[in-house]
């Protein structure tokens, strides 16, 4: 069974906003697109940095 962990409020991430966490040790980038949370690695396949700083635009993330 997967583990659950906290990272933040449901209040404290409104829908269009994202943020970076650490979660077991490895870093996440947090999303609300339309009041559904998503989860992903929080790096840029073709940049490198942080997805959880990007953009979010419809149901896509664009890196900064």
């Amino acid at each position: 069974m997967p583990t659950l962990y906290k990272v933040c409020d449901v209040k404290d991430l409104e829908p269009g906003q994202g943020r970076s966490c650490s979660v077991g040790g490895r870093s996440i980038a947090l999303f609300n697109v339309a009041g559904r949370f998503y989860a992903l690695e929080d790096e840029c396949t073709h940049e490198g940095g942080p997805l959880g700083d990007g953009l979010i635009e419809g149901e896509r993330v664009m890196c900064r």
